[in-house]
């Protein structure tokens, strides 16, 4: 039977039979995250050392055993932002043409630690631009402009940027290398998210896409994350994915940006009212692209 994230899936398929799969890093987070589908599956990873932030090429390799037991074209929940470069093992398994719709506030495009040895989470998304063959396009959706003028202009010259806010008056400011390469968008205020995301997916190339999503791409009022936060709300990140998902077939999705918690953390009623919000987060994306 083929491998349905190996085709090109109808819109039907790429959204009523979706799954979810965990990724157990942290077990308490993981058992939180198990009432958001009846039929999640869980891949066990809390024994694998040196998973945060950056793995070695043993343990992404090991990694990669451990993987291939998911379901494929799930939506794949990886947990804190510490763990977001697995989203690279994940874009790997991809065989066919697609583009990757990318919302976080860092651009994750710094290049790889101690000269390529490590995948790190602020450059997995430079080795995939370098080195997977499929990808066609990327996009990053509401990276903070600050973050964009620590990449390379050659990086910024293969993506797309599409801002919350307007950036005439900083894009004027940067250097005039990363004026010419990055090319960007016409932001999502004040025109509105369905005239954005609909200006953004006729730049891309036909085909399927895979969105990728940390959850530090909100502003704090919205959720707390480990990592500095952007602008958008948790509508416009809803709707943005609603619409992504009815205009092209979905290849995959992952998420993170949750809170690392503990059992004692549970006991603090503002962590527990964090954490609840997170986890409404979470099933309003998973509602937007229909996972039973």
């Amino acid at each position: 039977m083929p491998d349905p994230e190996h085709q090109q899936p109808t819109h039907s398929e790429g959204s009523h039979h979706r799954k979810v799969t965990i990724l157990n890093f942290e077990p308490s987070w993981s058992e939180r995250l198990r009432c958001l589908s009846d039929e999640a599956e869980v891949i066990r990873l809390e024994d694998v050392p040196g998973c945060r932030r950056a793995s070695e090429p043993q343990t992404l390799d090991l990694l990669r055993e451990r993987l291939c037991r998911r379901t494929t074209g799930s939506v794949v929940f990886l947990g804190s932002g510490d763990y977001h470069h697995i989203t690279r093992l994940l874009l790997e398994r991809i065989d066919t043409p697609f583009s990757l719709l990318l919302f976080d506030n860092h651009p994750e495009l710094l290049p790889p630690p101690f000269f390529g040895q490590l995948l790190g989470c602020g450059s997995w998304l430079s080795s995939a631009v370098d080195d997977l063959p499929h990808l066609m396009q990327v996009a990053l959706v509401g990276t903070a402009f600050e973050s964009l003028m620590e990449v390379e202009p050659a990086r910024l010259a293969r993506i797309l940027y599409l801002p919350v806010d307007p950036i005439d008056h900083h894009l004027a400011a940067c250097p005039r290398d990363a004026q010419k390469a990055l090319t960007v968008l016409g932001a999502i205020r004040p025109q509105g998210i369905d005239k954005a995301i609909g200006d953004l997916l006729d730049r891309l190339p036909p085909g399927a896409i895979y969105i990728s999503v940390d959850k530090d791409v909100l502003a704090a009022d919205q959720v707390t994350t480990t990592w500095s936060q952007g602008q958008m709300t948790t509508a416009e990140l809803v709707a943005a994915v609603t619409l992504l998902v009815s205009r092209r077939p979905l290849a995959g999705m992952d998420i993170c940006g949750d809170l690392s918690c503990g059992p004692l953390d549970l006991l603090d009623p503002a962590q527990r009212e964090a954490i609840d919000r997170h986890m409404e987060v979470n099933r309003a994306l998973l509602e937007a692209v229909r996972v039973r």
